[in-house]
């Protein structure tokens, strides 16, 4: 690949975008071409996350250490909510996830009915 040709790509911050995977892939570019992060991250961010750019206030924005925080704060999804895409899994695994998620719902109903059957058996069970 041509020096000339290796860049990063611009981010409109939605929500199918892996934040943590451009940021890095950005500061990989700018540390490589030596480029200066606060001015190009200003030209890079495009739609929602160049709006949410400029609501920001000069003290967020001052240094490149406050906008990473901020935007890390803003667009890092926590653990618990990342996903793997469907395009990344497996027919298999899509098969077990569905399994599994029809069993345990099948189970929730499960005990709900129980509990409804208990409480309409007691002779003085007020709906």
């Amino acid at each position: 690949m041509a020096e000339s040709n290796w860049s990063t790509r611009h981010s409109s911050g939605t929500e199918i975008e892996d934040a943590d995977v451009w940021m890095r892939q950005f500061i990989n570019c700018c540390e490589y071409k030596e480029y200066g992060k606060l001015a190009l991250i200003k030209v890079l961010l495009t739609g929602v996350a160049e709006t949410w750019l400029e609501s920001l206030t000069a003290a967020q924005t001052d240094t490149w250490q406050h906008l990473h925080g901020v935007f890390k704060t803003r667009y890092t999804a926590p653990s618990f909510m990342k996903f793997k895409s469907a395009k990344d899994l497996r027919p298999n695994s899509i098969r077990s996830i569905l399994s599994e998620f029809v069993r345990n719902l099948s189970l929730t109903c499960l005990r709900l009915v129980r509990n409804l059957l208990k409480t309409c058996s007691k002779p003085d069970a007020v709906l």
